[in-house]
């Protein structure tokens, strides 16, 4: 018994190491064709004829869910990975200014407009690629579930405790039900509306 229990457990290991490969080979093969067809959709937004406009936005859009999925797959099959963190030191406020420089240009139709009158100059110490994959997800959601024409406001200050930094993105959106705030860290997980 020992013995069968052992080989499954082995077979099951191996096979689960197979699902994160073949997650990570899937995900880096889509981004580059996602690359390319959103750099053409950005060209096509620009040169568009007024009647397409609406699709071409709803296309780039579900585009730039698709690039985020497969980052996201990207990440969980390399979470059993040891990741070692990159830090470099950057501007907090210029990662900020472009960041909302980029989500801007894909979500224009929304006409978000931000506040970041409580955005200090701040130099850190960070992983930019961790750093990235937080701000902006937020920030996308900040703009996905916010009125048109509304204020999203960006705090980013130095806490007392030295060596810590907050960074609050408040929004004019539903939030979250209190009762699903825990379920968010579930992988995939999305909320009915």
């Amino acid at each position: 018994l020992t013995k069968t229990f052992n080989s499954l457990l082995k077979t099951a290991k191996t096979s689960l190491a197979e699902v994160e490969r073949f997650s990570g080979d899937v995900s880096h093969e889509l981004k580059t064709p996602l690359a390319v067809i959103r750099t053409k959709l950005i060209k096509l937004e620009k040169d568009h004829i007024p009647d397409q406009a609406e699709a071409l936005t709803a296309i780039h859009l579900e585009v730039v869910r698709m690039q985020q999925t497969i980052d996201n797959l990207l990440i969980l099959s390399q979470a059993n990975l040891k990741y070692t963190l990159k830090n470099e030191v950057i501007w907090l406020n210029d990662f900020i200014a472009d960041s909302i420089s980029r989500i801007e240009h894909i979500y224009r139709s929304k006409k978000i407009n931000y506040d970041l009158s409580e955005v200090v100059s701040l130099k850190i110490n960070a992983d930019l690629y961790l750093l990235h994959l937080v701000f902006n997800n937020l920030l996308k959601n900040a703009v996905l579930y916010s009125p048109p024409g509304s204020i999203i406001h960006i705090l980013a200050s130095a806490e007392e405790q030295p060596g810590h930094v907050v960074i609050r993105i408040s929004d004019k959106g539903p939030g979250v039900p209190e009762e699903k705030i825990a379920r968010l860290f579930t992988r995939f997980y999305r909320l009915d509306s």
